[in-house]
């Protein structure tokens, strides 16, 4: 056995030993990569060969990938003719593969590319260059932005201890990231951009939108914010998607008025193409989304826009990722508001978020240099842990479709999880402990629970009440069906379950976007009751609420205090009698199934525990000073799940780094 802070790297070496000892289609097409990275293109080639030859019939993605990664390596060669009949057969073979035809179809239809990066080939300008810069962890990765000379970036990080931060670095991979000062306490979407003249960085924090320095200090307050899509800033205006459903909000001296844009459409990434215009994307229920021309005194009609997920503007160009994560660029007209000639690739692969469209891990600088990430997550592993922290053993196999929320059922032989996976918005899915098999649940849902009895499930369905989309409503069903079941809650607003007790009350967090974004409130649904009960509605976000195993208490964690710690209050009962359990931060409080332990993980990643005894006056409980239980740290963003009475905990651990970052310079 190994000790969970030790084992993690370990661990991606035998996950990785083990998909490849399978040899199945897709762990070879990973390797063949991972040779072509390193600038083997013989074993690159010979893998890629291999799995068109052995997996063309049994991983159709796999091989078409393949495919387009041979024909990528053909033209690198000037191999062009053999590179168009790699191309040639995946649109011809394999048109079920949609990513990888829009990637051989982009290529093809390429203008010829010219041969040489020397300074004389290119009529005196410096040939083409990717720079790559890995980066720390972040729970956003696309959180990232280019000066607009090209020559620095900056980043969302999440530090070891907790604290979510803005980073800058030069682009230079030998040079070192630092924090910038006063960004402490970014929020977990702070999605940062530059002022037009590169000195500042505005981000999210706090549900406030904040300007900082580059060089650091005290941030200045420029707007309230319970959500953030993302902002861009043209001459002396910021444009900021603050709203759900709602036009972006316009800031100028310090006051924000509404962009006049058609209203009930979702919108999201505003960039500037001048003082006044601006490129974004939007979407209404009925389409997947697309880009438009919008501008500060009205609408705009443009010409020959692409049907894309993304899209922003740079020398001439406009750069977009289509749903797939392709990323292309074609000519654009600023003053025209129009497009010309073919569109060509840029990357085979970027990061695009599945939870909500419009969002793209990619940003653009004035100078036309590119930065952007191949992927936008991280592969992660579940994990059964004893109560010393040793390693009992792995659950099911590495995944990339961002699983979070692990949910162990009472008998503890299924898990239930969320997975960007099998819905636009995600669905929820449900795993056997002992053998890994999965199936999905449900559709259109972001956090499911057990009942406390383990044969029923609550879901937060986003699809609403009557399918109508304005919930999401709770849903209640039983485990062993796959639609159907019962429908209830309030009548407005998000809402998330939270935790449920036998008696048939339900702790639910409202207040929140459908991704989870703003502030939260927690609420008890009684039994058989329309009537929510309030347990914490406060300023601050308080959430991942849990009932006691007696239904007395509930325990949650909340920001009031300007950082999160766990509390524990009496049900029924208000904030003014709530007790704070944690002393140096805290989250994800969970109870023993006997109620005689609390457990939560602090702000630097220690999995503690404190113990509960009754208080001294009735109706309370008294709590020991918390203890790390493990003797370790969890791995950054990890999360956990109980089982029995705190004697084995499933943990969801990433296995891997971020993807880094590539900034592209000259590719036009």
């Amino acid at each position: 056995m190994r000790k969970l802070w030790g084992v993690v790297g370990l661990l991606s070496l035998f996950v990785a030993g083990l998909l490849l000892a399978q040899q199945n289609g897709s762990a070879l097409l990973e390797q063949g990569r991972g040779k072509k990275a390193a600038g083997d293109l013989q074993g690159a080639m010979e893998a890629f060969e291999k799995v068109v030859a052995d997996f063309a019939a049994s991983d159709r993605k796999s091989t078409a990938d393949a495919l387009v990664e041979l024909g990528g390596i053909a033209e690198s060669l000037g191999q062009s003719s053999r590179a168009r009949g790699y191309y040639n057969r995946v649109r011809n073979d394999f048109k079920d593969q949609a990513a990888a035809v829009e990637i051989a179809g982009n290529r093809l239809n390429a203008p010829p590319s010219r041969s040489g990066n020397s300074t004389a080939a290119t009529g005196g300008r410096s040939g083409p260059s990717r720079i790559t810069i890995p980066t720390p962890y972040a729970e956003d990765i696309y959180g990232f932005a280019l000066s607009p000379d090209g020559n620095t970036l900056v980043f969302q990080v999440t530090t070891r201890d907790g604290k979510r931060q803005i980073w800058r670095q030069a682009v230079d991979p030998a040079a070192k990231p630092e924090p910038i000062a006063g960004t402490d306490g970014a929020g977990i979407n702070a999605r940062p951009f530059f002022s037009p003249d590169g000195k500042s960085v505005v981000f999210f924090a706090k549900q406030k939108v904040l300007q900082v320095d580059l060089a650091g200090g005290v941030p200045r307050e420029l707007a309230d914010a319970p959500f953030f899509y993302g902002g861009s800033w043209g001459g002396d205006s910021i444009l900021l998607g603050i709203r759900t459903s709602s036009p972006f909000d316009v800031l100028r001296d310090g006051r924000l008025t509404s962009t006049p844009m058609a209203s009930g459409v979702n919108f999201a990434s505003p960039q500037f193409l001048d003082d006044r215009r601006f490129l974004y994307f939007a979407r209404d229920p009925r389409t997947q989304g697309q880009l438009e021309v919008g501008s500060l005194d009205g609408p705009l009609t443009a010409r020959g826009l692409p049907s894309a997920f993304f899209g922003t503007y740079t020398k001439g160009f406009l750069v977009f990722a289509t749903p797939t994560g392709v990323l292309n660029a074609v000519r654009f007209d600023p003053k025209e508001l129009a497009t010309g000639g073919a569109p060509f690739v840029i990357a085979d692969r970027v990061g695009t978020e599945k939870r909500f469209v419009g969002v793209a891990a990619v940003t653009a600088a004035q100078d036309g240099s590119i930065a952007y990430r191949e992927s936008a997550v991280m592969d992660r592993q579940m994990l059964w842990m004893d109560r010393n922290g040793e390693l009992l053993g792995t659950v099911g196999l590495p995944d990339s479709t961002s699983p979070g929320l692990p949910r162990v059922s009472p008998d503890g032989r299924t898990v239930l999880f969320f997975r960007q996976a099998g819905a636009p918005l995600g669905s929820i899915w449900g795993m056997d402990t002992q053998t890994g098999a999965m199936r999905q649940l449900q559709d259109g849902s972001n956090v499911a629970i057990w009942t406390p009895t383990g044969d029923k499930i609550l879901f937060a369905s986003l699809r609403g009440r009557n399918g109508v989309p304005v919930g999401p409503y709770l849903l209640e069903r039983p485990i062993t069906t796959t639609g159907g079941g019962r429908q209830f809650g309030p009548a407005t607003g998000v809402v998330m379950p939270q935790d449920s007790t036998a008696s048939g009350a339900i702790l639910y967090l409202s207040g929140v976007s459908a991704i989870g974004t703003g502030t939260g409130d927690l609420f008890v649904l009684p039994a058989n009751s329309e009537n929510p009960i309030p347990v914490a509605q406060t300023q601050a976000s308080e959430r991942n609420g849990r009932f006691s195993p007696d239904g007395a208490f509930i325990a949650y964690q909340s920001d009031d205090g300007g950082r999160n710690e766990v509390y524990v209050q009496p049900f029924p009962g208000t904030v003014s009698q709530r007790q704070r359990v944690s002393l140096n931060g805290g989250i994800s409080p969970q109870w023993g199934r006997k109620g005689r332990e609390l457990y939560f993980i602090s702000a630097d990643n220690r999995l503690m525990v404190a113990t509960a005894a009754p208080g001294t006056d009735r109706g309370t409980l008294e709590f020991s000073t918390p203890k790390p239980l493990f003797p370790g740290t969890l791995p950054q963003g990890a999360e956990y799940d109980t089982v029995n009475d705190g004697d084995r905990f499933l943990v969801l651990t990433i296995v891997g780094e971020p993807s880094p970052i590539v900034v592209m310079k000259n590719w036009m």
